[in-house]
This record gives structure tokens, sequence and C-alpha cells, in this order.
């Protein structure tokens, strides 16, 4: 199903929560102080899912609940909020979720899993859902994915739980075999599928916890026919209190090697560790890199539109971001708080503005809110951020003909630069002197931007403008 991108001025009151504002930092809006959404159930939110389930070309939402017997669908609005929840009745605690086109109709489906069982459901493509098809399969599942291993066009499923991988191969009518367990009696706690050996066929790769201090990444070599050959350790950590949980891939270094992303929450570790792949199954010694807080589940995406994969990790009580670098590192983190610890995220532009946003549900029992961080990210600037961060006020804001922006300080010979909030730059005033001035209109659209007061080259400080009819 395509999404149809269009354009759009969200005027949700969030306030800014990164202070650093350029082409090296990332931005979202905290969500502490806008809208939260509720799931419709109780007790926490272990997992959650994106896609147009309802065939309206917006993401909408679908939530696994620990609490109710059941998940949640929550329409999106391509705007960056949400609608009222609809349950969907199933049984017992549902730890994980998934979504694809599971029967060729060209409608999302739902694929999502209690301590015994993984239930299908086939999307009517109007947000509802025909009744479940259950199939038995592993004990306490941590994640659950649907995608194609045997190359016959027809996704899969493949399940990540306490004693073992389950995969179960799809038919193309929305039914699959029965579940065929790797890693048997071995806690599993994520999973991810790619090439690492170059030879066209899809692999596993998984973060397996064999005792109280020892885990390893476990790689499950594909056969070409939905089966994998016996698992081989890929790296073994023994140190006190070491626990790898989440695991994404990507080339970062851009060597046509498939690389690991893998989240360590351990006491003494509290890391992402970058394994870079040789092309052959193996890999290197990881290289480290510190975090916020017990991360465990982990993403890459390009969070700032430089055209480079970034790093998102869910941890503490919010997520962290990695920025990434053209030659395969990322700088140190920038963490962003949420309203309480998520057990995962999902990264998707729920705006249509052209930049990723993060969906964070909670993950504490008796709050199942769902925050929305919208991305507010500017790329493309061509000026630097000085370390000194002045204030500036503006009013009225928002405002319909003119408003006046007095600075904290007096200013001599600055600039005043305004950006969509897509970074296109659409006004400037130069040669400003003073403690005010008056901003006129002019030609600019009602919607959000950002306003920029640039002296000596150097932004020292920044905020938003609204714009309205």
């Amino acid at each position: 199903m395509t999404l149809v991108k269009k354009t759009f001025i969200c005027l949700i009151p969030f306030i800014l929560i990164s202070a650093k504002i350029d082409a090296q930092s990332f931005c979202f809006y905290d969500p502490n102080t806008g809208p939260i959404y509720s799931n419709g159930s109780s007790g926490a939110i272990y997992d959650v899912t994106s896609g147009d389930f309802n065939a309206d070309d917006h993401l909408d939402i679908v939530t696994a609940n620990s609490v109710g017997e059941n998940i949640s669908f929550i329409p999106g609005y391509g705007n960056g909020t949400l609608g009222s929840p609809d349950t969907i009745s199933l049984s017992g605690t549902l730890f994980c979720i998934a979504s694809a086109d599971l029967n060729g109709d060209e409608q999302l489906d739902i694929v999502t899993a209690n301590n015994t069982t993984i239930f299908v459901l086939i999307g009517n493509g109007d947000g509802t859902f025909q009744p479940s098809t259950s199939y038995p399969a592993g004990g306490a599942p941590s994640r659950i994915y649907s995608e194609d291993i045997n190359n016959d066009s027809i996704p899969d499923i493949i399940e990540a739980c306490g004693n073992g991988v389950f995969v179960l191969l799809g038919l193309g009518n929305g039914s699959f075999s029965p579940a065929t367990n790797y890693l048997a009696g071995l806690t599993v706690n994520d999973v991810v599928i790619a090439d690492f050996d170059n030879d066209t066929i899809l692999d596993l790769v998984s973060t397996t916890h064999i005792t109280a201090t020892n885990s390893e990444l476990s790689f499950l070599k594909g056969n070409g026919n939905g089966t994998f050959a016996s698992s081989s350790s890929i790296f073994s950590m023994t140190y006190p209190n070491n626990f790898i949980a989440g695991i994404t891939s990507n080339d970062v270094d851009g060597d046509g090697a498939t690389d690991l992303i893998v989240a360590n929450s351990g006491n003494s570790s509290q890391r992402v560790e970058l394994y870079f792949g040789n092309g052959d199954g193996t890999f290197s010694t990881p290289v480290f890199y510190s975090t916020h807080l017990s991360p465990f589940y982990i993403y890459h995406t390009d969070a700032n539109n430089d055209l480079i994969e970034d790093i998102v990790v869910e941890e503490g009580n919010g997520f962290s971001v990695l920025k990434g670098n053209s030659n395969g590192t990322f700088d140190a983190y920038e963490h962003f708080t949420a309203m309480s610890s998520p057990n995962s995220l999902v990264i998707e532009d729920f705006n249509e503005d052209g930049k990723v946003d993060v969906i964070i549900p909670s993950a504490y029992f008796g709050s199942p809110l769902i925050a929305v961080n919208l991305n507010c990210n500017i790329t493309g600037l061509d000026t630097p951020v000085q370390d000194e961060n002045k204030s500036m006020n503006i009013f009225p804001n928002p405002f319909n003909s003119y408003t006046t922006i007095e600075f904290e300080s007096p200013v001599s010979n600055a600039e005043i630069k305004i950006y969509t909030v897509e970074g296109r730059k659409i006004k400037s005033i130069k040669h400003i002197s003073g403690q005010s001035i008056q901003l006129s209109r002019d030609y600019m659209p009602s919607g959000v931007y950002f306003i920029h007061l640039v002296q000596n080259n150097k932004i020292i400080t920044t905020d938003k403008l609204v714009v309205m009819d």
C-alpha cells in the first residue's frame, strides 16, 4: 500500500526540548506538554506497530496491551495527531506485535503474540479486522516480525522468545505452517533478518541470553527455503551483569557488508555495540558507544535528513539518538525525555513533513498512554550555533499581520532568518541594531516557522513563530 505524502503544518502546542538547532543536532518536541493519547485499555503497552490500516493514506498505530487481553487500533490523521482507540479482544497478555499484508489483498494485517500463542488478524482495510486465527508458538515472546525469508513473495513470521526463535512460513492466504524452533531452550531477546554473508539469502542473528553473566550473538545461516543451519556464536560476553537486548542491522560504513547494531543494557555496560560485517557471516570486534540508561530496543533511521543513518535507542525514560557520520562512526548520544519508560518505539513520519517522528507508548502499568514526539530538526542551515544562547520575546505570537520581536540585550548588525518546518529559508532581515524590531507577515502562509537571530555569523537564539489567518 502506497502512502501518499502531503504537506501539513502542525499547530500542536509542544515545547521545544532541544536548545541547539543545527545540522549537527537533533530536535524533537517535548510530548509532556502536548496531547497525550490513550490506547483505550489498561496496564502497560508492550509493543506498537504502524501502517495505513484504514486506507486513508495516513499512518495509524496498533498497540499490544499487557492488561485487558486486547490490542488497540488508533487512527492517525496525517498531521501528527491520533484519534480515538478501538480495542480488539484476544486472550492473555500481548507482548509483541507486527504488521504486513499476509494474504496478498493489499490490506495490512496484524500478527501478535501472548505467552503461548501467535494470533493472526486479517485486516478489512477500514481499521477493523476479521476474527483471529491462532498458532502455538514459544513462551515469553519479546519481539515478532513478518518478513519473506524464503523468497516466495509471501510474508513469514519470526518470533524471538524465551525458549528460542520460532519461524512460521506463510502460505499466501493468511495462514501459516507449524512453527519450527531454532535455538531451542535459549532466551532470545531480539532477532534481525538480513543477508550477512552476501549470498542473496536471508540469515538470522539473535541476541541470546545464556546465563546471568553470559550473552552472545547467534548467527543462523539461511538455506534459502525458510530453514536455517545450526547456530554459531558471533561474539560471546562473559562479564557480570551483561545483557544484550535489541538488535538491528545496516551497512553502516558503506562497504557492501551488513553490520550489526546492538543494545547492551547490563548494569556494567549501558551502551550501543557496533559490529562491522566482513561479508561472510563473520564480524569484527565491537566498537562501543555509551548511552543514557538501560538501552533496550534499537533502531536506525535518518533522524536529521542529512542522508546518513543515525541510531535511535529506547532507554531509560525516553529515547536517545546517536548521529551517524559518513565514515561509519557515531557522535555521542542526545537523550530526549518522555512521560515514562517505553517498551517499544515507532519511528515514522506521522505529520507528513518529510522528517521521522517518534511514537512512545508508556510501559507503566496503570498509565497506558501514547506520546507523539514530532521532529523539529531543521536541515540545510548555513550558520553554526553559538555556545551562548540568549532569549527573545515575540508578541503577539501567534500573529496575523505584524508582531514585535524583543531581544534580551541589544544587538548590532544582526540578522533574522526564518525557516519553514522543512528547513527552507523563506525570509531574511539584515542589518538589525537595537533591542527590538517589528516583523511584517508579508507573503508568509499561515503555519509554524522557526526564527533565528544571527550575529557575527553565529546563531545566538532561536524560537518558534506561528502565523494565523
